[in-house]
């Protein structure tokens, strides 16, 4: 067999087993503590100092309409899977129930955003950091339980 045939078939074969296998799962989505040891070694290595528990539930429908539950708010809208991240597009942003909206002061009601979120996809779970300061960040992860 020739050298170069066999120089592109390895080639072929190294090119195809390092695509990425992380797909993006249509379903649930919720909440997933961090354990202590992940959290030390994302404060050493990442520079992150805490975890977002007001993510609750995101549902991901085979139609790319998305529903995410963030504690006060419920955000709807049309989700887009890219290369390794998930992006979604807020349609709409609402209070989780209309009790909230006495509890809080009228310039904390829900706005829309232009930009989108977004999640690296990584196995089963969605993560994001969030800047919370100049050298700090804090992790939302979400853990896929069901279709």
């Amino acid at each position: 067999m020739n050298h170069r045939i066999l120089f592109v078939y390895i080639l072929i074969l190294i090119i195809f087993g390092c695509e990425s296998a992380d797909i993006i799962k249509t379903g649930t989505y919720e909440f997933s503590r961090i354990s202590r040891v992940e959290m030390g070694f994302r404060y050493v290595f990442q520079g992150v100092r805490g975890i977002n528990c007001s993510a609750k539930s995101l549902i991901l429908n085979s139609d790319s309409s998305f529903v995410y539950t963030k504690y006060p708010f419920i955000i709807t809208g049309k989700w887009e899977y890219k290369r390794d991240s998930l992006f979604l597009l807020t349609e709409e942003c609402r209070w989780v129930n209309d009790s909230l909206k006495m509890k809080y002061p009228p310039d904390k009601t829900p706005r829309l955003t232009v930009q989108p979120e977004v999640f690296k996809v990584k196995d089963n779970y969605l993560i994001r950091f969030l800047p919370i300061n100049i050298n700090k960040r804090i992790i939302e992860k979400l853990k896929f339980i069901a279709p």
